[in-house]
């Protein structure tokens, strides 16, 4: 009886052994950010490649707010079933045959990164204008060291270093291409960019990895409840204190979006879909149901290093239009360009030509022209209503002058599109030229500037 019970017992043991799980590993050597190819790729003013495609996208890999490939997609659906989806429903999966296995971490704290980049990233010592002087430019996300950056980075490394000597100071990159190597540290992620030297560094801060592991099962949920409303309404139900998702606002043309740089993006727009990313650090889960609200997209590739060359390629944009339309003013201290994005993102960057201080966006509607009035002024032609105006860039966000209006030719300061139609013929000992394009008539008015820097205006 005895040794009966002894054989149920072994072959419990042996079951249940078997039963286990395999165990993966959440980081590995070979990521799925070791690709590069000729797709979408932006040039820099270096002639040098910087995008979202070398962060691991090849000819079937999306950027990350396009349709990836994947095998749901590869296959026909499946024939929906007459019965009511559960929409709530999800299951877990693994890292392998999701996302991958990520960014490899590398312990760069025994080298020592420079104490006034620790001081940016550990937000004690926030960014100023002597940083900017000195080569530390701040972008939306991360910081630039450019050329003017003379001080170390790690290791003794510095601006102009090589990349083999960048190997031999701190190892092996987590994640590179032909121009870039990149290191992923807990605390921060640190990119070199340049032909095999260090001509530029990125460094940002690496994501908090604090928060409930089980995130990505709630938003499943939420999204794909029966009283769902609105992708707004969803995120403050998931995230009440605002403490997760790090931007969130409307799509330009409709629809809305929530993203978390610690891998998440969610779109409701023309498709409605989550994607979750390889840096990503809570437990992965899928959808059960065949037909779901918002779709589950798994990207091999980390968000931080995305927006680490979003934020570099904008930094190259921007230095290559000073290069090309800089616009200088008559004391040579300033230059200024004018950008328009999309509709709701046109202005104009101002730009101190000694770097003292960082550069100024001041928003202003389509200008196809402009020019410099004084050291302070610029003038242009408000596309909006036709009408030309100054505006002061000492101000970031100056009050347009009307010069019509200042000078007594029309008599309401807010005026309406298709009353007038102005161009602007020349600025010169300072008059300014104008023409009424449709009462065919010439205007000149003379600006005066007193001793505080403030304009005048009079209609000759």
């Amino acid at each position: 009886m005895k040794s009966g019970i002894r054989l149920v017992v072994v072959m419990l043991l042996l079951c249940s052994l078997f039963m286990l799980p395999a165990c993966t590993t959440r980081y590995s050597k070979n990521n799925g950010q070791d690709k590069t190819t000729n797709t979408e790729k932006q040039q820099n003013g270096n002639g040098s490649d910087v995008s979202g495609e070398e962060n691991g996208n090849d000819e079937n890999t999306p950027s990350p707010t396009s349709t990836p490939e994947t095998k749901e997609s590869q296959t026909p659906a499946a024939t929906p079933k007459e019965t009511v989806v559960d929409r709530n429903a999800v299951k877990e999966v693994g890292w392998e045959d999701t996302v991958g296995a990520g960014t490899p971490v590398s312990d760069l704290d025994q080298y020592g990164l420079n104490k006034r980049l620790l001081g940016l990233i550990d937000d004690s010592n926030p960014h100023g204008v002597e940083d900017y002087s000195n080569g530390i430019v701040a972008t939306r996300n991360a910081f630039v060291l450019n050329e003017r950056y003379t001080s170390d980075i790690i290791a003794g490394l510095t601006i102009g270093s090589s990349f083999d000597d960048i190997r031999k100071a701190i190892g092996e990159p987590g994640w590179e291409t032909d121009n870039i190597l990149l290191y992923r540290n807990w605390n921060y992620y640190l990119m070199f960019h340049g032909n095999q030297k260090a001509d530029y560094a990125v460094l940002i801060k690496a994501p908090d990895t604090k928060y409930d592991k089980y995130i990505l099962s709630s938003i499943i949920q939420k999204l794909n409840a029966e009283d769902y409303t609105s992708l707004e309404e969803a995120i403050q139900k998931i995230d009440p204190d605002g403490t997760f998702f790090t931007d969130s606002g409307f799509i330009n043309g409709g629809g809305y979006y929530a993203s978390s740089n610690r891998g998440i993006n969610i779109v409701d727009f023309d498709e409605k879909y989550i994607e979750v990313y390889n840096n990503y650090q809570g437990s992965l889960f899928d959808h059960t149901a065949d037909k779901p609200r918002f779709e589950v997209r798994f990207i091999d590739q980390d968000m931080t290093i995305n927006i680490m060359l979003s934020d570099f390629n904008r930094y190259l944009e921007v230095e290559e239009l000073f290069k090309n339309e800089a616009v200088v003013s008559p004391d040579g201290n300033l230059s200024a360009v004018y950008e328009w994005i999309y509709s709701m993102d046109q202005h104009f960057i101002v730009r101190t030509l000694d770097n003292s201080i960082q550069d100024r966006y001041i928003y202003a509607a389509t200008v196809s022209k402009f020019y410099w009035l004084n050291n302070s002024h610029l003038l242009y032609v408000d596309s909006t209503n036709e009408v030309p105006y100054a505006i002061d860039v000492n101000f970031s966000d100056p009050s347009p002058i009307n010069l019509l209006y200042e000078a007594g030719i029309i008599k309401e300061r807010d005026v309406d599109f298709g009353k007038y139609k102005f161009e602007i013929t020349g600025v010169k000992n300072g008059v300014i030229s104008l023409k009424d394009t449709q009462n065919k008539k010439n205007y000149n008015i003379q600006f005066i500037e007193d001793k505080n820097g403030a304009l005048t205006f009079k209609s000759k």
